[in-house]
């Protein structure tokens, strides 16, 4: 939940099938749902800040990929395109964000398939 009231989750879609990434506004008193990266099935939104962007992980349907994502103003994009192509890591989770952008999640390193932690830090143009 940011400062503006709205509030983040993931609620099952009609046939309780899949899930989804939501946002639901004070303003509208409805849930938007933000859907899924690419070739994806589910996903899960985890946080939010005062901007109104979304982070949380787009998983496919086997369960078997996860990747970390970020929502600003309607659309989804996966931090792992926003990071260099050589890094040892692949963000699987964005699990917070503050209101300067930094985000926290976690990641698999790609040698090993160790999990870790990061902060990704936003640079600015």
């Amino acid at each position: 939940m940011n400062n503006r009231g709205e509030v983040v989750g993931t609620s099952d879609l009609t046939g309780d099938q899949v899930f989804h990434a939501f946002v639901w506004s004070p303003l509208t008193r409805k849930m938007q749902d933000l859907g899924t990266l690419p070739a994806d099935t589910y996903s899960v939104a985890l946080g939010i800040n005062d901007a109104g962007v979304v982070t949380g992980v787009s998983i496919n349907s086997s369960f078997s990929s996860l990747r970390a994502f970020e929502v600003v103003n309607g659309v989804p994009t996966d931090l792992n395109t926003l990071i260099p192509a050589d890094s040892p890591l692949q963000l699987q989770t964005a699990c917070s964000i503050n209101s300067r952008g930094e985000i926290a999640g976690f990641a698999v390193e790609k040698s090993t398939g160790e999990s870790r932690g990061y902060l990704a830090i936003p640079t600015r143009n």
